[in-house]
């Protein structure tokens, strides 16, 4: 699956715009779905031992994926893991040892102040050509703010009330269009690169074929929190 500067250009992730749906839609609605299976995943073990130990092994799923800089996967991992459903299982969370708890908290700070960490190892990557899968939600947070900038910028002479000539005093606005550019040769220039490291072995990882291939067993925000209450009732909250 290839994104195209059109995609982009045309802000065709949104299928709701009435184009036919793109590369970015179809990688949006993947990120989503391995978010809403690892919260199915947990929230379907009543076992306390099984479901810390799937915690566990989710993290260790999530870190490899970043450190293979597969940045799509690991976000989708750890976004799950912090969703409301997971992160109130207490009991769940104090079982884990402490290093792996530690791996976790270390990597949702990655994905925090705008993006800082994340963006600076993808740019990394990008500098020394190395294959990554970036967050598409970022790109195109990123096109769309630049797409906000007005086309034009004023001459800083001040107006004297005449339209014709005032409109003469526009000028376009290349500093947006750098913006833009720039974002879609990110994107281009990290397709262009070999994808042999974004894919673990799966005899090193077996769930991450797993993660890849997906069930279809996914529930709804609804279910997700009742089947999490099963886990643990409420008075465990406190």
């Amino acid at each position: 699956m290839t994104l195209s500067p059109d995609d982009l250009l045309l802000q065709s992730w949104d299928q709701n715009k009435g184009r036919t749906a793109s590369a970015a839609y179809f990688l949006n609605k993947r990120f989503n779905k391995i978010a809403y299976w690892v919260i199915s995943e947990i929230v379907s073990i009543v076992a306390i031992k099984r479901r810390v130990e799937a915690v566990k092994r989710l993290i260790t799923i999530g870190q490899r994926c970043w450190k293979a800089k597969n940045f799509s996967v690991a976000l989708a991992i750890f976004v799950a893991l912090n969703s409301s459903s997971i992160y109130r299982l207490k009991q769940t969370w104090k079982e884990l040892p402490s290093k792996v708890l530690k791996v976790f908290q270390k990597r949702i700070l990655a994905f925090e102040n705008n993006y800082k960490i994340y963006r600076q190892r993808l740019s990394k990557a990008i500098h020394k050509n190395q294959s990554c899968v970036p967050l598409i939600d970022v790109l195109v947070s990123d096109l769309v703010h630049a797409n906000e900038i007005s086309d034009t910028i004023e001459e800083s002479s001040p107006r004297d009330g005449n339209k014709e000539k005032d409109k003469e005093n526009l000028f376009y606005n290349f500093k947006k269009m750098e913006r833009i550019s720039s974002l879609i040769q990110q994107i281009q220039k990290i397709q262009e690169f070999p994808n042999e490291n974004l894919v673990l072995s799966h005899t090193r990882l077996m769930p991450l074929q797993y993660v890849i291939l997906l069930p279809n067993v996914i529930f709804d925000n609804d279910v997700l929190f009742k089947k999490s209450l099963l886990c643990e009732p409420r008075s465990k909250e406190l």
